[in-house]
């Protein structure tokens, strides 16, 4: 699985790169992000509006009373006002033209108000300092044979959007900006309203560094061809992009690549808009057999209201992403991949939905509020700073057979590195078939509910190394099956409040974790690699604890004032048997279990104590969201 993952990432690299190759050359013209340096150019056709009125001092035009066609290749430079007109290209399948926009309004009277028909590439490039305006009508008739135009840019060719000016649109018909063929936005700032779709590439949609605005009442962006599977992506390495979307912020018939960039996604009407799940799901999500899709109570109709959403695969490595979602904040058909950037999530639904695998290696992802925190067949962490808050299951191995609530088989949680934090109203870790533990540290706040545990696994589950505290009920708690290096108890006790610092400690009186968990719990599920048979180990509450972060959590340091809560003597690799052991539950004073084996397998050696050093702070209670405007 890590030669997998190493080589879809590698892939995403290489595509990145192939795109930044395309946009720099290619074609007849030079891009700029700066002032543009046609204007200068003597080949250059500029073309004067004023009302209706159109004067050209070149060659390559053709008007038609409000009307002005591009006919051949070139370099055009419009600026002025038009008013119940278009701008149109139609200058043969072989050429490639540049529409400079120097301080231009477009209000059409019927249709798009410009209008790409023939050409082999298009660049719209905004002169620096300029601001630009695109109106289309509320209803278009069918002209001249021509059907399917849908948006106030519509292009049938590959467009490229660039410069550092600024492009206004408003799409009163339907769409905002429209390419049949690949849409490439480098530069420039782009506010765009849309009844319907506000951004549409059929064959791909590449945005490397615009400053790019949007209110949509359908989709805020998305790439739409399912005719070829090289097609239907959208690719993002840079710029800033804010999205209030009454649909999907991001949809991609195939993938959704993020390298790059500052992106903030509101959705479907964001999270409060979303019913309670807990209430409309009957099986409470806790057999993977829930709807994908959402009704929105002020139309009554099936919608998708997802932040990002792919049927292929979601692949970020890099840049700054909110979501503040109606349904899923990223969902897949395919699989999650997330290496790096900066990921804050409040979702309706899931957090992170992959129908296939949801992998993390790296970056700071943090779902503040969800239904299911991280979901996939398969959910492997091996590094970066996690932290889930959930109604339901905090991380969850769900079935491949997603569609049968009595299919509990096939999940798989896999856990080798990274630190993770679950806040859980039900499980906290939740596998439909194994989990497997080998590394990394997991700070588990579960259920205070019986009917849920702080670690839940349908087969077996297994742990080598890393460090694991899970905090919640006794009621289904369950200890792991097999431990190698290192050994695991499960204990319980009386209720114990919310909120109190929890810590482990040696018999030296040093601490090997601790955790303050955010709600009341009976059960204390711990291992690290410095937990050992033959050992007893002091379990405390209350006090203070001068090493943890904001999240309370640390894996080694000082403390005072706290009471012992009881004592655990490890006899064997596995001490306590839970809901799914060979009988009974776990006592206070420690309980018998095999003999542990010889410290081996495990993933941090160079951590004999069980210390992690420089453990990642968190904020405790990140700043919600702001409120953001209904689209127009």
């Amino acid at each position: 699985m890590k030669r997998k993952f190493a080589m879809l990432l590698c892939s995403a690299a290489c595509m990145s790169a192939l795109i930044m190759c395309t946009a720099c050359g290619g074609s007849g013209t030079e891009s700029t992000d700066s002032s543009i340096d046609f204007v200068q150019s003597s080949d250059a056709v500029k073309v004067y509006l004023d009302g209706g009125n159109i004067r050209a001092d070149g060659d390559g035009i053709e008007t038609s009373g409000s009307n002005v066609t591009i006919k051949k290749a070139g370099v055009y430079i419009f600026e002025g006002t038009l008013d119940g007109g278009r701008i149109s290209i139609d200058a043969g399948k072989d050429s490639t033209v540049e529409l400079i926009m120097n301080g231009v309004s477009v209000t059409s009277a019927d249709g798009p108000a410009v209008y790409v028909k023939e050409a082999d590439e298009v660049y719209v490039t905004l002169a620096d300092g300029t601001n630009n305006i695109l109106t289309d009508s509320e209803i278009y008739t069918e002209e001249n044979g021509e059907t399917g135009l849908d948006a106030a840019l519509f292009s049938r060719e590959d467009m490229t959007i660039r410069g550092s000016g600024s492009l206004s649109i408003k799409g009163n018909y339907k769409h905002g900006i429209v390419s049949k063929d690949n849409l490439n936005i480098e530069s420039g700032m782009l506010e765009i309203k849309a009844v319907k779709c506000a951004i549409e590439g059929k064959d791909s949609v590449k945005l490397s560094g615009s400053d790019i605005t949007v209110s949509s009442g359908s989709d805020g962006i998305r790439s739409t061809d399912t005719e070829n599977s090289e097609h239907g992506s959208v690719y993002i390495t840079g710029g800033s992009i804010n999205i209030t979307a009454g649909n999907d912020g991001i949809q991609a018939v195939n993938n959704v690549y993020v390298e790059s960039g500052e992106i903030t996604v509101i959705s479907g009407g964001g999270s409060e808009a979303a019913p309670d799940k807990a209430e409309s799901d009957m099986f409470g999500g806790k057999f993977g057999f829930k709807n994908t899709d959402s009704t929105t109570p002020d139309n009554g109709g099936t919608i998708s209201g997802k932040g990002i959403k792919a049927d292929g695969e979601i692949n970020f490595t890099g840049g700054t992403l909110i979501i503040d979602s109606y349904d899923d904040a990223l969902h897949s058909g395919g699989n999650i991949m997330v290496s790096g950037g900066e990921t804050t999530i409040t979702a309706g639904d899931d957090g992170l939905h992959a129908d296939g695998e949801a992998l993390i290696a790296g970056g700071k992802v943090s779902v503040l509020k969800s239904y299911e925190g991280i979901e996939g067949t398969k959910v492997e962490i091996s590094g970066g700073e996690i932290h889930v808050v959930s109604e339901d299951d905090g991380i969850n191995g769900a079935s491949s057979d997603d569609t049968s609530p009595t299919d509990n088989s096939g999940g798989e949680i896999v856990i080798s590195g990274g630190t993770i934090y679950v806040n859980a109203s039900g499980d906290g870790v939740d596998s439909n078939g194994t989990l497997a533990v080998s590394g990394g540290a997991l700070f588990i706040s579960g259920s205070s509910d019986s009917a849920n545990s702080a670690v839940d696994y349908e087969s077996s589950a297994e742990i080598t190394g890393g460090v694991i505290c899970a905090l919640g009920s006794r009621g289904m708690a369950q200890n792991f099956t097999s431990a190698t290096g290192q050994s695991v108890f499960l204990t319980t006790f009386e209720t114990q409040d919310g909120g109190v610092p929890f810590a482990v400690s040696n018999s030296d009186g040093n601490v090997i974790v601790m955790f303050t968990p955010e709600k009341s719990y009976d059960s204390a599920l711990v291992s690290a690699p410095s937990i050992t048979d033959g050992k007893t180990y002091t379990l405390t509450t209350g006090g203070y604890f001068f090493d943890a972060n904001e999240f309370g959590a640390a894996l080694s340091g000082t403390s005072g004032g706290e009471s012992v809560l009881s004592t655990v003597e490890v006899n064997g690799s596995i001490v306590g048997d839970g809901f799914g052991g060979a009988g009974g539950f776990g006592g206070m004073h420690g309980m018998l279990g095999g003999k542990a084996p010889d410290m081996q397998g495990s993933e941090i050696p160079n951590l004999p104590n069980g210390e992690i050093p420089n453990l990642p702070s968190g904020d405790r209670q990140p700043p919600f969201m702001k409120d953001e405007p209904t689209p127009d």
